[in-house]
């Protein structure tokens, strides 16, 4: 479609400048104040285009004039919108085909005999701008801007069933999915015990009390918002805290979800021999999958990793996928976000 597009526009372009050049090539003739190689070049070709005296003649015409002007810079902008049909930017493409025959028809109105088959072409582009319009309003969204982060050229990448994360990235999860029940799985690959843990902080990046520490051993929070779903010993399914977002308290301003792997360092254990750890967001209501960060195999010799946290953004939730590794597993995490061990 963008090539029909692209080949309509130069089509609609030539036909709108065969309509526009042969008066304005006359009145270039007929000016005594440009350069006479100027005026050699355009009068050369306006000889290969045939321009007759009558041509020559009319220019005397203002409006007839005007009119060529306009369908030149029809046939510019034409081309240039013909050529943006093969970007992604399909409003800018119908915006500048709509202005193109804008132009052509204003050339057209002003002194009606010469509408000429341009004017017709142009109608065509009136009905291609019309449908790139709709059809960009319509399409799901395939790139969605990050909010801004420590690598704001980093995008977000979306399509009809979840939105896929990149290290840093953030999105904010309210308006994407407006819901307050949610699910955020943290899965993983490995024949060992690892687990999944929530620290519930203020704006100081501490917790208030042990409380306020969701793990294996402490199964929910005291306001009952996020509760931790089951430890998975074995290693082969990965863990699940289902979090009430309107039941945080408001002293709450993060909640940040992390995995360790218990007992790490005395089995010599890390997170260097974990392969396909994840972190995801789903509706609590269907176990749609909303949202996803899979970790890159980056990591060494952690022994803890802090995968992502949704932080209150006013009234509305985001959510920001982080990647980052520690040693000393969950007891250094305790101690880092002020949990008494």
């Amino acid at each position: 479609m963008s090539f029909v597009a692209f080949l309509l526009a130069v089509f609609a372009s030539y036909c709108s400048f065969m309509e526009g050049f042969p008066l304005a090539a006359a009145g270039v003739v007929n000016m005594g104040s440009i350069p006479e190689w100027i005026r050699e070049l355009v009068d050369d070709f306006a000889d290969e285009l045939d321009i007759t005296l009558d041509t020559v003649k009319a220019i005397q015409n203002p409006e007839l004039l005007k009119s060529s002007w306009l369908f030149m810079g029809a046939a510019i902008v034409g081309v240039i919108g013909g050529l943006i049909c093969f970007s992604r930017k399909k409003k800018t493409a119908a915006a500048l085909l709509l202005a193109s025959a804008a132009l052509c028809c204003a050339g057209g109105f002003i002194p009606p005999e010469q509408t000429g088959f341009a004017f017709a072409v142009y109608a065509f582009m009136f009905l291609l701008a019309a449908f790139f319009k709709s059809a960009a309003k319509s399409a799901p969204s395939e790139k969605i801007k990050a909010s801004p982060s420590a690598s704001p050229s980093l995008s977000v990448s979306a399509n009809s069933e979840k939105i896929i994360l990149n290290k840093d990235e953030k999105i904010n999860l309210t308006k994407h999915y407006p819901i307050s029940k949610i699910i955020v799985r943290l899965g993983w690959k490995v024949g060992f015990d690892l687990d999944a843990s929530a620290f519930l902080l203020t704006s100081n990046g501490k917790v208030t009390r042990n409380a306020d520490f969701v793990f294996y051993g402490q199964r929910a929070d005291a306001s009952g918002a996020v509760t931790h779903m089951g430890d998975d010993k074995t290693g082969d399914t990965g863990e699940e805290l289902r979090v009430d977002l309107e039941r945080v308290p408001q002293y709450v301003s993060r909640i940040v979800f992390t995995v360790t792997i218990y007992d790490g360092e005395k089995l010599d254990q890390n997170f260097g021999k974990v392969s396909s750890a994840f972190i995801s967001v789903l509706d609590e209501k269907n176990s749609r999958e909303l949202l996803r960060y899979d970790l890159a195999n980056k990591f060494s010799t952690e022994t803890a990793v802090v995968c992502g946290e949704l932080y209150r953004d006013g009234t509305e939730w985001d959510f920001k996928a982080i990647g980052n590794g520690f040693s000393g597993g969950l007891e250094a995490l305790c101690r880092h976000y002020g949990v008494n061990v």
